[in-house]
């Protein structure tokens, strides 16, 4: 009786074991991810690849990050706040996304959250999970993300990914890892910093795509949006 008692006590500590730590393998590679739409470029943390550079471990202040985040957008971007939407004119661009908490958006931004919408969520350019449009006029994009957890007691990353909604409680670690570059979970804020991750993708149309926080139940709430490459 112990010893059976002691084979499920250590099964049972070997499967929360790999659900917990899978998130957080880096992986990465150059095999076109899904349909050729997206490609990640190889990296992982502070890798050094010709032009492209990932970074991981960065901080930066939570209160000049806030303001940052509703910040004036480049020209080459058109916001269409109406129907949460971000319009991007250009082929090499790069893009700052702010994970937080649903209350500190609604603040931050003014904006309401969107309906399918109720947990954690992602700020671009002042919006709240908006629609992305790339518009580039080219065969690809270059999108560089630099991604900013300010949510003070959770873990959260970006990816894109043709999965549409709606989502599983599962993180998609895993199964996306056969596929692309996986980003690794940012931590929680530490007093008055927020760690950041940068990291370059190239984007191939015409693609539908959306992009998600693949933590554990994230996506299932809301925590994702879409992205368009005409």
């Amino acid at each position: 009786m112990k010893s059976l008692l002691l084979t499920v006590v250590v099964i049972g500590a070997v499967l929360l074991t790999v659900v917990f730590i899978s998130p957080f393998i880096f992986y990465y590679n150059t095999a076109p991810y899904a349909g050729s739409s997206l490609t990640y470029s190889p990296g992982m943390m502070s890798y050094n690849s010709g032009d492209m550079m990932i970074y991981y471990g960065h901080t930066v202040s939570v209160q000049s990050a806030m303001m940052e985040a509703t910040a004036n957008h480049p020209p080459y971007v058109t916001l269409i706040p109406s129907n949460d939407t971000v319009i991007i004119n250009s082929s090499s661009v790069h893009i700052t996304v702010y994970a937080m908490m649903s209350s500190m958006a609604v603040n931050v931004t003014g904006h309401s959250l969107p309906s399918y919408s109720s947990g954690d969520v992602f700020v671009i350019y002042g919006l709240i999970n908006p629609t992305l449009i790339f518009n580039s006029g080219v065969q690809s994009v270059k999108l560089t993300i630099t991604v900013v957890n300010l949510d003070n007691d959770m873990y959260h990353n970006f990816v894109i990914t043709s999965i549409s909604p709606p989502y599983q409680y599962m993180a998609y670690s895993m199964m996306e890892s056969s596929t692309g570059y996986m980003m690794p979970y940012l931590p929680p804020t530490s007093g008055e910093s927020a760690y950041t991750y940068t990291y370059s993708v190239q984007l191939h149309g015409p693609a539908s795509l959306w992009y998600i926080c693949t933590y554990p139940g994230h996506a299932e709430e809301g925590m994702y949006g879409e992205l368009i490459v005409n």
